[in-house]
């Protein structure tokens, strides 16, 4: 799910993650996400510095990617833990 206005932005973001074989949801506004999020997998994509996904106030579970040059690591963090690569140990 990305949620982010209308715009150049979006699909340029939206296309990126198409382009990796992500399946792309898109919403305006968190109220139109949250109605399509109740048992999915939830990743933050942020430019604060915190790393916490409760101390931002998200769900249990939940995730959170870092914009910049730490985007990258927390990205591939969390999908391996959650599987999306298959079975990998460190």
């Amino acid at each position: 799910m990305l949620v982010l206005p209308k715009g150049l932005q979006r699909r340029i973001i939206g296309e990126g993650l198409a382009s990796c074989g992500f399946r792309v949801s898109l919403a305006e506004t968190a109220v139109e996400a949250i109605d399509a999020l109740s048992n999915a997998k939830f990743l933050l994509m942020t430019s604060s510095g915190e790393t916490d996904p409760e101390a931002l106030g998200l769900p249990a579970g939940a995730r959170v990617a870092r914009k910049g040059c730490k985007f990258q690591m927390d990205m591939t963090n969390h999908l391996i833990e959650w599987g999306v690569f298959g079975n990998i140990k460190d």
